[in-house]
């Protein structure tokens, strides 16, 4: 497995890129610049280009600092199980913010922002394409994380449910990495119909939360109920 160190050295690089791309390509951008697109690569907005050149870094490093403090708020210090896999979830998360804003520049920096809004690459794919090949990838990251994570009290499938035993900790978010992980391929697939995958797959999450708080509501009244037997038991064999 590669080390969490590791880690930890390519998301400060992949940060150190984009500070270092944004000066390079501020004074070569036009004042208004393309930001945001819908599903089917079509303009939704413009910004100022001082603040999506220079924003979306400071917003990535502030992101990732956030994320890297978060387990010192887990009173039973339970990250230290995943840390690894958490690290490399964190250079995921800013892995994809960098190849949002690599698509935002390289769109605007040829000079399609305008016209049909559209940007179709030299090998065929229009920018919502692209960006859910990024979604792909991120989902199948947070899966990894959350199929391996430890009983925490600030990253997972937080209920009552889960919170009560490691037993349902684990086995819902097993299945929660398994759903991710399909999502993945949907997103993936996503590349040669985004408008529609996108709208799935919101729908597939909001879904998919719901299944995963029912489901583990489910393990904990079937494992009361069998503490319950399980002890009617005793109480007869003591009698």
């Amino acid at each position: 497995m590669v080390s969490m160190k590791t880690g930890e050295w390519v998301a400060l690089a992949i940060l150190f890129l984009m500070v270092l791309t944004a000066f390079g390509v501020y004074w070569s951008l036009p004042e208004q610049i393309v930001f945001i697109w819908d599903g089917n690569s079509k303009v939704l907005g413009y910004i100022d280009k001082t603040l999506a050149i220079f924003g979306l870094p400071l917003f990535s490093i502030l992101l990732y600092g956030f994320l890297r403090w978060l387990p010192n708020l887990d009173p039973n210090q339970r990250f230290r199980e995943m840390q690894t896999e958490y690290v490399w979830f964190t250079v995921a998360v800013v892995g994809f913010l960098f190849y949002y804003y690599g698509m935002m520049i390289f769109y605007n920096l040829k000079g399609l922002a305008l016209g049909n809004n559209q940007f179709i690459s030299s090998w065929g794919m229009n920018i919502a394409s692209m960006l859910m090949f990024g979604i792909a990838f991120l989902l199948f990251a947070l899966s990894e994380v959350i199929h391996k994570s430890s009983p925490v009290h600030v990253f997972g499938i937080k209920t009552n449910a889960t919170l009560s035993s490691e037993t349902i900790w684990k086995e819902t978010h097993e299945r929660a990495g398994w759903m991710l992980k399909s999502m993945a391929i949907i997103a993936g697939i996503g590349i040669f119909a985004p408008d529609f995958v996108l709208k799935l797959l919101l729908v597939a999450i909001v879904v998919g939360s719901i299944y995963l708080v029912v489901y583990s509501d489910y393990l904990y009244k079937k494992m009361n109920e069998k503490q319950i037997v399980i002890g009617k038991r005793k109480n007869k064999k003591k009698k």
